[in-house]
């Protein structure tokens, strides 16, 4: 709290009060705008009105400032005025000095009166506009009040003078609420999920649903509108949007048993089962891409969900399943306060359906000039699985899925893979190798031996 020193009181003469002035919205919360609502407007966005409740005496000369942090002024577009009001005989006028990017000043050009009366006497702060450009990227927008007499001692200051006044958010918000997450089982030769992976219960299905989602207003928000001051009047949030769009990337090839290039009704697996509306979501014209890399469908035309059910296997077990990750890329297609309809996209990770297979540990390999390494993994299946390796040393980690496959009913040597992984890795010592192959553990064996050139020593280390 401001406390006036002995040479303020003799330097000036007017009676100043020792309290501290304090700034809050017009609104009394703070005014929240959807940045995407407002991107498109030329004459920049309007800052909601302040009021400061003045808790000291003021007089004529006295210059007075609200300065504003998070978005610069527009300082073509404002026009700033301080409107003083009062429920007792005082008063107080100010003419604006001038108008910056980071604040407006003003001076009062007369005053009567002792002004500190507590909630009783205020000042309203309007007009003042910030550039669309700062408030399209901006956050929390606060402002500061601050005066001081004609020589520059305090007025009023404190940190009450501060309050967060306004905030632009991300209105057209879209999370992917449940992503794909299904393991392939190798021991049925991927015709299936579940068994040995997540699940005990085979399954033939996974679910993918988006959620479009409006900002959602706390209990200290309000949404702002067109004049600074929440009313009856157009607010700076828009509508919900006309119309949404869902791509789901993923490789959906391997449901074209036809080789026809296209997922039809004669395929195992017919379009309208491969991808059907998961219940309780939206999804309407659904159409995989011409290279079957990707799927599209339409979602709600409003906030709420769009999904898909996918059928990626059967029980006549006629369908290998492609293990893979996903992503989508969404769309909201909104109105803007200016401007014709635009879109907001959002890409986000959707999952993966991963294979369960075999894990071995190779405790203790030496890579190096001095050694030779013989690596090896023996598969007595049918089923051919990816090999990834990584290569723990020096408290870091390092993965790679290999060249080589593990071959069914075959030994595959990945010796000189993994040794020239270490190399680029830059591994010249001891090292950790963790061994997974996507084949069923049952038919996977993992062999490692190192040889010393010096000493000619062997060592089977697993």
């Amino acid at each position: 709290m401001f406390k006036k020193t002995l040479v303020a009181l003799a330097l000036t003469t007017a009676a100043i009060s020792a309290n501290a002035a304090i700034t809050t919205p017009t609104s009394g919360k703070v005014n929240v705008f959807g940045k995407e609502y407002i991107a498109n407007e030329t004459t920049g966005i309007a800052l909601s009105n302040v009021t400061v409740d003045l808790n000291a005496q003021y007089s004529a000369g006295d210059i007075i400032t609200l300065s504003v942090s998070g978005a610069t002024i527009d300082t073509t577009n404002s026009v700033a005025a301080a409107a003083y009001a009062t429920a007792n005989a005082q008063t107080l006028t100010l003419g604006v000095l001038s108008t910056e990017a980071d604040k407006v000043t003003f001076r009062v050009t007369a005053a009567t009166g002792d002004h500190g009366a507590a909630g009783q006497s205020e000042i309203v702060f309007s007009g003042i506009k910030l550039t669309t450009a700062s408030a399209a990227a901006a956050g929390s927008i606060s402002a500061t009040y601050s005066a001081v007499t004609s020589t520059g001692f305090a007025v009023d200051s404190a940190s009450t003078n501060t309050a967060t006044v306004m905030k632009g958010v991300n209105q057209y918000n879209v999370k992917v609420e449940t992503p794909l997450n299904e393991t392939i089982s190798v021991g049925s030769l991927r015709k299936n999920f579940g068994t040995t992976g997540v699940s005990t219960t085979i399954d033939y299905t996974d679910d993918v649903k988006v959620t479009f989602a409006d900002y959602s207003l706390a209990a200290t928000e309000v949404a702002a509108t067109t004049d600074g001051v929440p009313a009856t009047l157009t607010t700076l949030l828009g509508a919900a949007p006309s119309a949404t769009k869902v791509t789901l990337m993923g490789d959906f090839s391997f449901l074209d048993t036809n080789a026809d290039g296209k997922i039809t009704s004669a395929d195992k697996i017919p379009l309208t089962t491969a991808f059907a509306q998961l219940a309780t979501t939206t999804a309407t014209s659904i159409t995989p891409s011409s290279d079957l890399q990707s799927v599209s469908f339409s979602g709600p035309g409003g906030f709420g969900s769009a999904g898909l059910t996918i059928t990626a296997g059967n029980v006549a077990g006629d369908v290998t399943i492609t293990d893979q990750t996903f992503t989508v890329s969404a769309e909201s297609t909104y109105a803007p306060k200016t401007g014709s309809a635009t879109k907001a996209t959002a890409s986000l990770a959707a999952g993966e359906w991963d294979l369960d297979g075999s894990t071995d540990k190779i405790e203790l390999m030496p890579f190096g000039s001095e050694y030779a390494q013989s690596i090896t993994v023996a598969n007595t299946g049918t089923v051919e699985g990816a090999i990834t390796v990584t290569l723990t040393a020096d408290g870091k980690e390092y993965t790679k899925t290999l060249d080589a496959v593990a071959a069914a009913n075959s030994v595959t040597n990945i010796s000189l893979e993994v040794a020239a992984f270490a190399a680029a890795s830059g591994i010249t010592g001891n090292a950790h190798i963790n061994v997974v192959v996507n084949a069923p553990e049952s038919n996977i064996g993992v062999k490692g031996v190192y040889y010393h050139k010096a000493s000619a020593d062997r060592v089977l280390t697993h």
